[in-house]
């Protein structure tokens, strides 16, 4: 009994589970059919919109084809009728083509005559060419035997170019000789006027340090630089007692005025001894009869000499020395 009891159990326990699979089954299907039926209405619409679309594009080609049937009937009407005009205005010049063809026929006889006629003139004038060709002929054989004459003229002419130019090249030489010559004894020349100028300088040197001793042994010169001496002392200590009187009235005034610094200065700076003493000097020796003493702030070098200007003949013709 419980045997069977389990049969049973096992057995509406498999038909639940067949039941439950076959609901499964049914719910699938019916999903696919709902999908089905959408695709379906989803097609009809896209059909009916299709199918109007095309209705469309039907009428559109329609009235297109139409538009172009009348534009094109048009066309080749206005077609015909220029055909027509074209023909006309053909037909008028192919008439006056012809009156054109039978004047230029009349003229191509006019012309055939003309040329007929030069060409017996040209005819005539080429017998005459000929006969000045022959004489040209005769001429140029006359010429080239000139030119063969001219020809031995020349090759003799250019021998004695080439003895000419072999000439002047020899001249060239020399005369490039000549010049390095000449170039030397310039250099010769400048080094000798250099060193004449050098001892013209040290003789007037030497006759400067003449005159200097003979003026360091004068007496009226040995008074003279012992009163300047004199006077030199005065003007120093005349100098150094004003400046310190001048300081004296400037530290006066700033403080007087506030620091401000006069404009003047109150004494003069450039005493004229030495003017006055020179001039006494000079009227001493003047009396004497002597010459006026030269002070020794005078004393200057002697005159730098200028450059003696170059003779255009050669040294050796001038300086025995260069002998």
């Amino acid at each position: 009994m419980e045997h069977t009891l389990r049969g049973l159990k096992s057995t509406v326990a498999e038909l639940e589970t067949n039941l439950a699979t076959a609901r499964a089954e049914v719910a699938n299907g019916k999903r696919q059919l709902e999908a089905a039926s959408r695709e379906l209405a989803a097609a009809r619409a896209a059909r009916q919109q299709t199918e109007t679309e095309l209705r469309q594009q039907m009428a559109a080609l329609r009235a297109e084809r139409e538009a172009d049937m009348r534009a094109f009937t048009s066309k080749l009407e206005a077609q015909a009728t220029a055909a027509n005009s074209a023909a006309a205005e053909a037909e008028r010049l192919l008439s006056n083509k012809q009156e054109v063809l039978a004047r230029w026929r009349e003229e191509a006889q006019t012309l055939a005559s003309r040329m007929e006629a030069a060409l017996a003139e040209h005819k005539r004038e080429v017998a005459a060419k000929g006969h000045e060709a022959a004489e040209l002929r005769s001429r140029v054989e006359a010429l080239s035997a000139e030119n063969v004459e001219l020809a031995a003229a020349v090759s003799e002419l250019e021998g004695k170019i080439d003895d000419l130019n072999s000439q002047l090249a020899d001249a060239d030489a020399r005369a490039d000789a000549a010049a390095a010559q000449l170039m030397s004894a310039t250099n010769r020349e400048a080094e000798l006027q250099q060193e004449l100028r050098q001892m013209q300088m040290m003789l007037d040197r030497s006759q400067f340090e003449r005159n200097r001793m003979q003026r360091a042994h004068d007496p009226l010169t040995a008074k003279y630089d012992a009163l300047k001496k004199d006077i030199r002392q005065t003007i120093s200590s005349s100098e150094k007692s004003a400046k310190d009187v001048e300081k004296e009235q400037e530290a006066m005034l700033m403080a007087k005025y506030g620091g401000l610094k006069p404009k003047k200065k109150l004494l003069p700076k450039d005493h004229k001894f030495f003017d006055s003493a020179d001039w006494a000097m000079n009227k001493e020796a003047q009396k004497k009869g002597d010459k006026p003493p030269v002070p020794d702030q005078q004393e200057t070098l002697p005159p730098k000499l200028e450059p003696m200007p170059i003779p255009s003949r050669r040294v050796s013709h001038l300086d025995p020395l260069d002998k």
